[in-house]
Protein backbone atom coordinates (compact mmCIF):
# COMPACT_ATOMS: atom_id res chain seq x y z
CA UNK A 1 0.00 0.00 0.00
CA UNK A 2 2.92 2.76 0.82
CA UNK A 3 4.40 1.63 -2.25
CA UNK A 4 1.39 2.45 -4.59
CA UNK A 5 1.14 6.18 -2.47
CA UNK A 6 4.54 6.75 -3.51
CA UNK A 7 3.91 5.92 -7.19
CA UNK A 8 0.28 8.31 -7.05
CA UNK A 9 2.70 10.78 -5.86
CA UNK A 10 4.95 11.29 -8.07
CA UNK A 11 2.06 11.02 -11.19
CA UNK A 12 0.46 13.90 -9.17
CA UNK A 13 3.49 15.59 -8.74
CA UNK A 14 4.21 15.02 -12.34
CA UNK A 15 0.83 16.26 -13.07
CA UNK A 16 0.90 19.40 -10.96
CA UNK A 17 4.00 20.66 -12.54
CA UNK A 18 2.95 20.16 -15.87
CA UNK A 19 0.31 22.01 -15.24
CA UNK A 20 2.02 24.93 -13.72
CA UNK A 21 4.37 25.06 -16.62
CA UNK A 22 1.42 24.68 -19.57
CA UNK A 23 0.28 28.16 -17.78
CA UNK A 24 3.82 29.42 -18.54
CA UNK A 25 2.92 29.33 -22.21
CA UNK A 26 5.58 26.06 -21.78
CA UNK A 27 5.44 23.35 -24.01
CA UNK A 28 3.26 20.13 -22.87
CA UNK A 29 6.14 17.76 -22.43
CA UNK A 30 8.27 15.41 -20.35
CA UNK A 31 10.79 17.83 -20.13
CA UNK A 32 8.43 20.17 -18.49
CA UNK A 33 7.94 17.87 -15.94
CA UNK A 34 9.96 18.78 -12.80
CA UNK A 35 8.70 15.59 -10.88
CA UNK A 36 12.45 14.80 -10.81
CA UNK A 37 13.56 17.97 -8.22
CA UNK A 38 10.59 16.06 -6.15
CA UNK A 39 11.61 12.59 -5.71
CA UNK A 40 14.61 11.00 -5.84
CA UNK A 41 16.20 7.76 -4.42
CA UNK A 42 15.81 8.41 -0.77
CA UNK A 43 12.18 9.09 -1.46
CA UNK A 44 11.89 5.39 -1.09
CA UNK A 45 12.41 3.06 1.36
CA UNK A 46 15.52 1.28 1.40
CA UNK A 47 13.58 -2.48 -0.15
CA UNK A 48 11.93 -0.38 -2.63
CA UNK A 49 12.41 -2.51 -5.96
CA UNK A 50 12.46 -0.34 -9.37
CA UNK A 51 11.53 -2.20 -12.30
CA UNK A 52 11.32 -1.64 -15.93
CA UNK A 53 9.15 -3.21 -18.53
CA UNK A 54 9.18 -3.94 -22.40
CA UNK A 55 6.98 -6.04 -24.67
CA UNK A 56 8.15 -8.98 -26.58
CA UNK A 57 6.62 -7.67 -29.94
CA UNK A 58 9.40 -4.54 -29.63
CA UNK A 59 12.52 -7.34 -28.65
CA UNK A 60 11.64 -11.17 -29.35
CA UNK A 61 10.99 -11.04 -33.01
CA UNK A 62 10.94 -14.45 -34.20
CA UNK A 63 7.34 -13.57 -35.30
CA UNK A 64 6.69 -17.18 -36.30
CA UNK A 65 8.88 -19.34 -34.46
CA UNK A 66 8.49 -21.13 -31.08
CA UNK A 67 4.46 -21.61 -31.05
CA UNK A 68 4.28 -18.17 -31.34
CA UNK A 69 1.11 -16.05 -32.51
CA UNK A 70 -0.03 -13.19 -33.93
CA UNK A 71 -0.66 -10.32 -31.47
CA UNK A 72 -2.42 -7.11 -31.95
CA UNK A 73 0.19 -5.43 -33.13
CA UNK A 74 1.24 -7.73 -35.90
CA UNK A 75 -2.11 -7.87 -37.28
CA UNK A 76 -2.36 -4.62 -37.44
CA UNK A 77 1.84 -3.58 -38.93
CA UNK A 78 0.52 -6.26 -41.44
CA UNK A 79 -2.68 -5.01 -42.11
CA UNK A 80 -2.37 -1.33 -42.30
CA UNK A 81 1.73 -1.07 -43.40
CA UNK A 82 0.98 2.53 -44.62
CA UNK A 83 0.03 3.51 -41.38
CA UNK A 84 3.55 3.21 -39.70
CA UNK A 85 5.93 5.85 -40.71
CA UNK A 86 8.68 3.37 -41.99
CA UNK A 87 6.56 0.48 -42.71
CA UNK A 88 8.24 -1.62 -40.59
CA UNK A 89 6.72 -4.42 -37.98
CA UNK A 90 8.13 -6.24 -35.59
CA UNK A 91 8.89 -9.65 -37.38
CA UNK A 92 11.98 -9.40 -36.62
CA UNK A 93 12.19 -6.60 -33.90
CA UNK A 94 15.97 -6.65 -32.15
CA UNK A 95 15.75 -10.79 -32.66
CA UNK A 96 16.59 -11.20 -29.18
CA UNK A 97 14.92 -14.66 -29.33
CA UNK A 98 17.99 -15.39 -31.65
CA UNK A 99 20.46 -13.91 -29.95
CA UNK A 100 19.12 -14.81 -26.04
CA UNK A 101 22.57 -17.00 -25.31
CA UNK A 102 24.69 -15.44 -28.00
Amino acid sequence: MIKLGFILLLVLGCAVTTSKSAKQNHPKDYASCDAHHIFNRSSFSSDFIFGSAGAAYQFEGAAKEGGRGPCVWDTFTHKYPDKITDRSNGDVAVDSYHRYKV
